[in-house]
């Protein structure tokens, strides 16, 4: 077993992916960390009006130094950031090699999949490239037997003593279904550590998930998007694998039960928000089971985040009303052909 610490950036501690691969993590090597730089503390509706998610990525050198004095001394260290906080993240990742050469360094998330080349450049011996959970688990095993690790997919290697020299691998299959009904419940309050700027790195409480998520909780049913919108990040998904435009999700009993598993440790929670990015395109009566379920085991309110018009159906709308929804979230598009045509 080694000590690995796992580190989220972003304005925020929502993190749906990365509390994803925290989880899975934390099984195949129950000596693992989750740490949160919250650049921009938490969210805000003036943030969300004002488009300045990443904009306070930028913390002094002061911070700098003490999160890779914080995240120093495991002997893997995994980070995860989106396009927004790269910049930051390299930083710390060069701060670290600085502290602690020993560490084994990792950059995933959504910036290494969608600029794999900018990642690799970084003061990291890996980049994670596609879905981290059982690529992950694969390299830690041939890791910690001293095997060759750098045939493992879904991963690029960098050897540190010959910059030039990376390995880019291919793709692992996508998930199923089944594969996914099997994923341990998001890490959500289980020894979780925030940066505070001045004191460092501190045990996570309830009034930082409150700050955040108010009386809520964030989380993700489904995961795929048929779409080629120029301006996502499904885009590059889809051209690394076009099985990713097929929505794929555990079943409606694992989604339950982890809301289930939440409200046990923490009562206060009373409303759910699906930042799923197609979440309409669920069929009918896969949410019809998961309405009546959530409907009886549950019967708090939710929100639906990802709402593409041309999924929007009544009987859909019916069945998620009854169920609970009380607030969706769609995308206003332009009036313009031309705009329409070059964002695809």
């Amino acid at each position: 077993m080694a000590k690995v610490k796992l580190v989220s950036l972003e304005d925020g501690i929502t993190s749906c992916g990365f509390r994803k691969i925290a989880a899975y993590v934390s099984r195949v090597n129950p000596d693992t960390e989750a740490y949160y730089v919250s650049t921009n503390q938490y969210r805000s509706l003036i943030g969300s009006i004002k488009g300045s998610f990443g904009g306070k990525g930028d913390l002094s050198d002061e911070d700098v130094d003490a999160i890779a004095h914080g995240l120093a001394g495991a002997e893997i260290v995994g980070f995860s950031s989106m396009t927004g906080y790269a910049d930051l993240t390299r930083k710390i990742m060069a701060r670290l090699r600085q502290i602690d050469r020993h560490a084994y360094v990792i950059w995933g998330g959504i910036h290494p999949i969608i600029h794999p080349e900018d990642a690799i450049a970084a003061e990291v011996d890996a980049i994670c490239t596609g879905e981290g959970e059982f690529a992950f688990e694969e390299f830690f095993h041939r890791y910690q037997a001293d095997q060759d690790y750098t045939g493992v997919k879904n991963f690029w290697f960098r050897d540190r003593h010959d910059t030039d020299e990376i390995v880019r691998n291919d793709f692992l299959p996508l998930m199923t279904t089944e594969e996914m009904d099997r994923l341990p419940f998001p890490q959500y309050g289980n020894d979780e550590k925030i940066y505070k700027a001045g004191t460092g790195f501190v045990p996570m409480g309830l009034s930082d998930y409150l700050a955040n998520d108010g009386l809520g909780y964030a989380t993700l049913w489904s995961i795929g998007c048929p779409f080629h919108c120029t301006f996502c990040g499904n885009t590059k998904f889809i051209a690394n694998d076009p099985a990713y435009k097929k929505i794929r999700h555990p079943s409606a009993r694992y989604i339950v039960d982890e809301i289930k598993n939440v409200r046990q440790r923490f009562p206060h929670v009373s409303q759910v928000s699906f930042h799923d990015d197609s979440f309409m395109a669920i069929t009918y009566r896969e949410l019809e089971t998961f309405a009546e379920l959530w409907k009886a085991e549950l019967g708090i309110p939710f929100a639906v985040y990802g709402v593409i018009p041309n999924y929007v159906k009544k009987d859909k709308f019916e069945i998620l009303t009854w169920a609970g929804m009380n607030r969706v979230r769609m995308g206003i598009q332009s009036g313009s052909q031309n705009i329409l045509d070059f964002y695809r």
